[in-house]
């Protein structure tokens, strides 16, 4: 290191020689003069940034400076203390990048954080009545969308056939959130943030939903009201995954209950491979998205097949395909219309401005898909049931 008593000698004769005062010198070099008296007494020394000033106040080089006399030794003293601070100086700028960049990725991930998670919410909706239980239906809340998947509903009166029901609504307290005709029902979705069907209010209260369905019994116009129980599929909010609740079948035998499960065990494990065999990139355990230019494709895989859905969108279209029932909704981006149809019973409903050929776009996109995906859609004499129920 540096002899700072012999250094600050060394100012305090050179000064002298220009004749300045300690004050003087110190006015020069923008210091208080009390800092110039702590060099002169060997109790310090000066910045490295302030060493080339008093080289030329003083007119002395800096090897001079340093070896605190007039003729230079060349004392590897000097080099090694440049050396030093210049080593000095480098190790502090990496460490600054270092925090600089983890300031950076901690706010990255703050802001990830905050806008995806406890955002996706799935819910198994189901509920009994006096004629009628209604299950299989789903909700799904995300920072994208609100879809709503209607179930089935099961007769529970032998003088009410499936044919007697008319219509079927979703509602909130005594709002009615979304409904039509029962062989229409299919899939309901809105964009997040436009809340014109699935307000922050209604979401937020899923506990108060129930269904109203109007159907007709001895020339009589009749109506049930369901209130429906949500059980908990899917909810990011946790940072661990956690196993899934098996499927409730108490009112069937264990050997049906076993191999109904292992068929939908088998058509997930069918949608997974399809997906990963066709580039999809998996989101989540039940997401698997494409995109290709324009368009974008998204595959929800469910453990349970009638709600497995598959969503296409390109910049005029949105269109979701509910696989297993085989019911499609399509929509224009700008919502100007809705178009559901079951292909089960060959029927269409279009409400809003609908357009003139809605038999030809309906028929466009059964067959982009019964194309594009025929290794997934089961045979038309399984829509909607599973084979195991069939048979027995």
């Amino acid at each position: 290191m540096m002899n700072q008593e012999k250094i600050g000698k060394y100012i305090a004769i050179k000064r002298k020689e220009k004749n300045l005062t300690q004050e003087e010198f110190a006015e020069k070099l923008g210091i208080t003069f009390k800092a110039v008296s702590k060099w002169e007494c060997g109790k310090g020394l000066p910045d490295v940034s302030m060493f080339k000033d008093i080289c030329n106040i003083l007119n002395i080089s800096l090897e001079e400076l340093l070896s605190g006399e007039d003729k230079s030794k060349g004392n590897n003293e000097t080099i090694n203390y440049i050396k030093y601070q210049k080593k000095n100086y480098r190790k502090k700028s990496i460490i600054s990048i270092i925090i600089s960049l983890f300031i950076i990725m901690f706010l990255i991930l703050l802001i990830y954080f905050v806008n995806n998670y406890n955002k996706i919410k799935v819910y198994k909706l189901a509920g009994e009545g006096e004629n009628f239980d209604y299950n299989e239906s789903l909700f799904m809340s995300t920072n994208i969308k609100n879809i709503f998947v209607f179930g089935n509903v099961l007769s529970k009166n032998e003088m009410i056939k499936e044919d007697d029901i008319k219509q079927i609504y979703l509602m909130y307290n005594d709002e009615e959130i979304v409904g039509g005709t029962y062989s229409s029902r299919g899939i309901i979705y809105e964009n997040y943030g436009y809340d014109e069907i699935f307000s922050n209010e209604i979401t937020n209260n899923i506990d108060k939903w129930f269904i109203e369905i109007v159907y007709e019994n001895n020339n009589e116009t009749k109506k049930e009201f369901i209130k429906l129980e949500n059980e908990e599929k899917l909810i990011n909010n946790s940072f661990f995954e956690r196993k899934e609740n098996k499927i409730s079948t108490d009112n069937i035998d264990k050997s049906k209950k076993e191999k109904i499960n292992k068929e939908k065990e088998d058509y997930r494990q069918m949608l997974i491979e399809f997906a990963e065999k066709n580039a999809f990139v998996k989101t989540s355990d039940s997401f698997y998205e494409k995109k290709n230019n324009n368009e974008y494709t998204n595959i929800i895989i469910s453990t349970i097949p009638q709600a497995t859905m598959i969503n296409y969108s390109n910049k005029e279209i949105d269109v979701i395909l509910k696989v297993y029932a085989q019911i499609y909704t399509i929509k224009d981006v700008k919502n100007t219309f809705n178009i559901s149809y079951g292909r089960k019973r060959n029927q269409i409903n279009c409400s809003g401005k609908c357009p003139s050929d809605i038999e030809g776009l309906v028929h466009k996109y059964v067959e982009y898909f019964d194309k594009n995906y025929s290794d997934i859609i089961p045979q038309e004499s399984h829509w909607g049931t599973l084979q195991s129920e069939e048979k027995e």
